[in-house]
């Protein structure tokens, strides 16, 4: 798959980069075709009989008893934020 410049410049934008010159432009574009050009390769591959290797639902699964355990030092790890109103522990905001 080739990557043209209108399709760089859109995946550009929704990843959020910034490119400042045509040398970046050139650099990201050759890449980003390159990379798509192994996993083109990949595909290739027959797979078919090929058993996993490891899979997370092969095991029993381990149940453990949801229970509460309460923190006796409470005051301690208050010390460590970086800021806290009275008990309660101030984050930055998110969205």
């Amino acid at each position: 798959m080739e990557i043209d410049y209108k399709l760089l410049k859109k995946l550009s934008r929704l990843a959020g980069l910034k490119i400042k010159t045509g040398k970046e432009t050139e650099e990201l574009k050759d890449f980003l075709t390159k990379t798509l050009s192994y996993f083109e390769k990949i595909k290739e591959i027959d797979t078919q009989n090929v058993p996993p290797l490891n899979s997370p639902l092969s095991g029993p699964l381990r149940m453990r008893k949801d229970e509460f355990i309460p923190f006796s030092n409470k005051e301690k790890l208050l010390e460590q934020a970086p800021q806290k109103k009275g008990h309660l522990i101030k984050a930055p905001l998110i969205l």
